[in-house]
């Protein structure tokens, strides 16, 4: 069998309908690490992730999917970054993504009794504040934010780097031995206020708070911290690339 070789970076996993989509918010992670020159792949694990993975960074996009589903395709997702993780590939997962890799590294991850959407206040804990993810982040950042789920428990050797007063684990790395660097957070770096405005307004008929939710959107403290640490992050897998 011949494998095909791509002449990428960084793959960025979502859960489209069809491979090579992109959404408003992996349009604006993209745009956030333009100065970096970095080429990307674009697959969907609804569509099916059967083939080969030459890239050495891999990005775990958001999704309005909840990871305690077990649809056939979501098994067969877990599985993949499970090779991703044995492969040691550098990875970032992000709100679904997050949720995903906690999950299958060993933490719990459970319903919220109340949606959490727009923006919340982030605290760093020491790990965070002396991680380069967070570099130049201050103590506690509003950043937008929308999930029904959340992490309730990591797994052993799983590093918190962030929490928030409804969420003991909101931004975390995990350990594992053998493994390059994995990163994941709960909240959205990449969400821009046209974005999560548009999410709160889809969602007012059943959303509890809505207007409240609303009313943070337009806070500014949150999508010029989002641009930083998503720019920390792509400096460094910069470096790695070109070490590779």
């Amino acid at each position: 069998m011949t494998i095909q070789k791509y002449d990428t970076d960084i793959l960025i996993i979502t859960t489209a309908p069809r491979h090579h989509e992109l959404g408003p918010s992996e349009k604006s992670f993209i745009d956030a690490l333009k100065v970096f020159g970095f080429k990307y792949r674009i697959l969907s694990a609804v569509a099916g992730l059967m083939q080969p993975v030459p890239e050495s960074i891999v990005v775990l996009a958001g999704s309005p999917y909840s990871v305690l589903d077990e649809p056939d395709w979501l098994l067969s997702y877990e599985e993949f970054v499970r090779d991703m993780i044995r492969d040691g590939k550098t990875i970032l997962g992000i709100c679904f993504g997050f949720q995903l890799l906690v999950k299958i590294t060993g933490g719990k991850v459970s319903r919220m009794k109340q949606p959490q959407i727009g923006k919340r206040p982030v605290r760093l804990t020491s790990h965070g504040m002396e991680h380069s993810l967070l570099d130049g982040l201050p103590s506690e950042v509003l950043f937008p934010v929308n999930h029904g789920d959340h992490v309730e428990e990591i797994g052993e050797g799983t590093t918190t780097l962030a929490e928030t007063e409804f969420s003991p684990h909101y931004a975390v790395k995990i350990n594992i031995p053998g493994a390059r660097e994995i990163l994941a957070v709960q909240f959205h770096p990449e969400m821009r206020a046209e974005r999560l405005r548009e999410l709160i307004l889809s969602q007012r008929d059943s959303l509890e708070g809505w207007e409240e939710a609303l009313a943070t959107v337009d806070t500014v403290n949150g999508t010029d911290f989002g641009t930083k640490m998503i720019e920390n992050w792509g400096r460094a897998v910069s470096s790695s690339i070109k070490n590779i």
